[in-house]
């Protein structure tokens, strides 16, 4: 008899197919929030959008965590300059950083608009 052994589930790569996956929802159900907080016709439509975006940010908040726990010594590596006493971003950590709140600064700027 031949016999197949199932290899173990390999819990890295499904932790980041469930960020993956919950993070491609975030932007299609935000789309949906925003495009319909207006019109009461389309609250059904809202609320269940509203329904999959927390949900979908809480599992990929949670499975950032996770990640982050599981990878927290290559990310150290990653981050931390050993030529120095001090910790230092490296350049394309400092990138990174700067491009993103610098883009959800500008985004988010816009809740303060004088009417």
């Amino acid at each position: 008899m031949n016999e197949t052994v199932k290899p173990a589930l390999n819990k890295r790569q499904l932790n980041v197919m469930i960020m993956l996956f919950s993070f491609t929802l975030l932007p299609f159900s935000g789309i949906i929030i925003h495009s319909t907080h207006e019109l009461a016709e389309r609250e059904p439509l809202r609320h269940f959008a509203m329904s999959v975006h927390n949900l979908a940010a809480a599992i990929f908040l949670i499975t950032c965590v996770l990640h982050l726990i599981v990878n927290r010594k290559a990310l150290a590596k990653y981050l931390a300059n050993k030529t120095s006493e001090y910790f230092h971003l490296k350049r394309e950590a400092l990138i990174a950083l700067v491009f993103v709140f610098g883009l959800v600064g500008f985004f988010a700027i816009h809740a303060f608009h004088v009417r």
